[in-house]
């Protein structure tokens, strides 16, 4: 019974020491008002001009006007598949262009497509 207790001490400290490395920040915006192609998006505090963001639906958006509690967000696609309520988030691991495991939508580099190298 001893060995087994001692497995099991061993993958718990192995767990611990790991525990932790796989956090990342995020700020998740939440959708105001959405039509004519333009979102605002409110929650984004540390979102910058010219920053691209995608939307539920692969639908992507370039941030162009900052305010001091929301973002104006011009949509580069259609705005039907895009509702008020929990939108964008911004601040997503810079190691990590694709997303990984974030649902529904990630903030990228200016020009560049989460996922994919350089400008469309």
């Amino acid at each position: 019974m001893a060995a087994r207790k001692d497995e099991i001490a061993a993958i718990l400290k192995e767990q611990i020491k790991h525990f932790g490395q796989d956090l990342r920040m995020e700020e998740v915006g939440v959708v105001v008002e959405v039509g004519d192609g333009i979102a605002r998006v409110w929650g984004l505090e540390h979102a910058v001009s010219s920053e691209l963001l995608e939307f539920p639906g692969e639908i992507y958006g370039l941030v162009l006007d900052l305010e001091e509690d929301s973002v104006g967000v011009a949509l580069m696609g259609p705005d039907d598949h895009i509702k008020e309520g929990p939108g964008p988030p911004h601040g997503k691991d810079p190691g990590d262009p694709g997303g990984g495991e974030l649902p529904g939508a990630s903030g990228g580099s200016p020009g560049k497509a989460p996922g994919r190298e350089g400008p469309r």
